[in-house]
């Protein structure tokens, strides 16, 4: 039989670094992202989850905030993997190219990326080939954070509704965080569920992820973006709709200028790139 760890003993772990953060709230009560953990960051198609993922790539970089989020590494690393199923490289090479000279050379995108989980014979999958060789790849990058853009096509013909296999990911995930010493950032779709809500009433919820609902659960973190004033295509909000490391219900108003770079709406002040 196993013996149960000390109350001493976890007295004397250190908690997990937070490396992403609201830049109003504070590290301490607006903490969206640690080490070794996950964070979801949902929407609808096309509304900015790729962009506001990539200036977060850039601000690890930079230091400096972005969209209404700071980032940071105790270590000074900076570099960030991105695997993105959804955008060529030619896509991604003008996302990036919409960005300032900031970083960028610390920002590596996955060429034709394949599924990371598969399914298994005993219902809860595994991980692929692929998703191995990344995890050694990512130990000579020592990276400070990898996005996974979108969840569905990262989990390849695993189903993505059953929560076993997507219990099973996130723990996958959360390891290869722990052991790398980085922060795993899942990119997702909404629910229709969840658009009509936010539109309704300005509530959103654990309806704000595709899929099982084992996605919301697993998450140390859920953040969500919508289109908030249907007036200007171009307004945009994310808001925290589940906290491990502080309070949920945070929100920074958003938006994209004339050439295409999202940034944080604010009276008389702007991002800094």
């Amino acid at each position: 039989m196993r013996r149960l760890v000390s109350e001493a003993y976890l007295k004397e772990l250190a908690p997990p670094e937070i490396i992403i953060w609201s830049e109003t709230e504070g590290r301490e009560t607006g903490g969206a992202l640690a080490i070794g953990e996950a964070v979801v960051l949902s929407g609808e198609g096309g509304v900015g989850k790729t962009t506001l993922s990539l200036n977060i790539a850039r601000s690890f970089a930079s230091g400096l905030p972005t969209c209404g989020l700071q980032t940071t590494s105790a270590d000074g690393r900076k570099n960030v993997i991105v695997v993105n199923y959804e955008n060529s490289m030619a896509q991604m090479g003008k996302l990036l190219r919409r960005l300032k000279d900031v970083g960028l050379d610390h920002i590596y995108v996955t060429e034709r990326p394949e599924p990371l989980w598969v399914g298994s014979q005993n219902g809860l999958g595994e991980p692929t080939q692929y998703w191995r060789d990344l995890i050694n790849e990512a130990r000579e990058l020592e990276p400070i954070l990898i996005m996974i853009d979108p969840a569905n096509a990262a989990l390849g013909v695993s189903d993505f509704n059953q929560p076993a296999p997507v219990r099973q990911f996130f723990n996958a995930v959360m390891s290869a965080g722990e052991d790398l010493g980085a922060g795993i950032m899942v990119v997702a779709h909404d629910t229709k569920s969840a658009r009509d809500a936010v539109k309704r009433t300005g509530t959103v919820g654990a309806g704000v992820i595709s899929g099982s609902a084992a996605w919301y659960d697993a998450a140390r973190c859920a953040l969500y973006m919508w289109q908030d004033d249907e007036s200007n295509p171009n307004n945009r909000a994310l808001r925290c709709v589940k906290a491990n490391y502080g309070r949920p219900g945070w929100q920074a108003e958003l938006m994209f200028d004339e050439t295409g770079k999202l940034k944080r709406r604010r009276r008389g002040r702007s991002d800094p790139f």
